[in-house]
């Protein structure tokens, strides 16, 4: 895994104070892969919830962003929220090859 022990504490910390102590959190893509360099952060956030609280979830991933960038810097950071019945490709690609960070 290609983050900092500071960065995946940062990441665990603004998700668990956004979104709730339920929800959870996978780091995939380039940086799950050692000998990889480089490459943005791609995380995925497993939000409880239902399509009625679609606009209040992605209002929290905006907020989320923000923080990030506060704490972490200008990087390039991936959001994929998981909404429930969610059958994208994307998502299911981050469970089978994501690491569960919360």
């Amino acid at each position: 895994m290609r983050i900092s022990k500071e960065e995946k504490e940062i990441l665990v910390s603004e998700v668990t104070r956004i979104f709730g102590k339920e929800t959870k959190l996978y780091l995939f893509g380039s940086r799950t892969l050692d000998q990889k360099k480089g490459g943005d952060i791609d995380i995925l956030i497993r939000a409880e919830g239902n399509e009625k609280n679609r606009e209040i979830l992605f209002s929290k991933k905006m907020d989320l962003l923000v923080a990030l960038e506060l704490r972490l810097g200008e990087q390039n950071i991936d959001v994929i929220l998981e909404l429930p019945g969610d059958t994208r490709k994307i998502i299911k690609t981050a469970l089978n090859t994501g690491i569960e960070l919360c």
